[in-house]
């Protein structure tokens, strides 16, 4: 009786071995995955504030160029509205067959030499299309951002930039060169010359045009994309104000 007693009894310290040592396997078990995941949070954590950081360095550089683009833009806003108002001046002078004056001689001279050119920065918003445009999480301002350089910046370009509009202005330059000429008090236009310069209709057309194409570029391409650069200006500000603190 003594001997099953005693069986009974070490059964039951092996079965109780067995259950503490379960016990502690699962808890090391548990253990180990508990620190992976924070192992792994940790990590993603890392990554996000990596990728938060890039973002913000491509935010900041993208606002910096527009910056320097609306700045660009300005100055030759107000270089073709002075262009504008002399050509609209010039051209009211010759229809009306005003005498000739040196403001004449001087809008005649510029009229010819309004080819200017526009080079944008867009090395920032390279630089997050090589990171993915994803980088920038805002779905909404990266939309803004797409659209600005993909389409308004190109049509811009290609306005300013245009072959023909260049073109157009070399020609008159050389037209309206005829005319004009070098006397003791420097560029003037001789009686008989200005006289021939009325008269001549296709010069008075080509100046016409010109302001025409000024007017357009500041209507159509200047105005309306620079505002739209200065409110994605904006828009990215407030962005950056709020990556910063998180």
């Amino acid at each position: 009786m003594r001997r099953f007693f005693r069986q009974i009894r070490q059964k039951h310290i092996s079965s109780s071995k067995l259950l503490n040592y379960l016990l502690y396997a699962v808890g090391e078990i548990l253990l180990v995955v508990i620190g992976i995941l924070i192992a792994l949070q940790i990590n993603n954590w890392n990554e996000d504030r990596k990728k938060r950081l890039v973002e913000i360095e491509i935010l900041e550089g993208i606002y910096t160029d527009i910056h320097q683009d609306t700045i660009d833009m300005n100055f030759n806003i107000r270089a073709y509205e002075r262009f504008i108002l002399r050509d609209s001046i010039l051209i009211n002078s010759l229809i009306d067959k005003q005498p000739v004056t040196m403001e004449i001689v001087n809008s005649l001279y510029l009229s010819g030499n309004a080819d200017w050119s526009l080079v944008l920065h867009q090395s920032h918003f390279e630089e997050a299309k090589s990171n993915g445009l994803s980088i920038i999480t805002n779905e909404s301002l990266r939309d803004q951002i797409s659209r600005l350089y993909e389409f308004d910046y190109r049509h811009l370009s290609e306005g300013e930039n245009s072959r023909q509009y260049f073109d157009h202005f070399k020609l008159l330059q050389e037209d309206i060169s005829k005319y004009l000429s070098y006397g003791s008090n420097g560029m003037e236009i001789k009686p008989q010359d200005y006289q021939m310069l009325l008269n001549d209709s296709q010069l008075l057309f080509k100046i016409r045009q010109g302001w025409d194409w000024k007017m357009g570029l500041l209507r159509r391409n200047y105005y309306p994309i620079r505002q739209q650069a200065l409110d994605l200006a904006d828009s990215i500000q407030l962005e950056l104000n709020i990556l910063r603190k998180n």
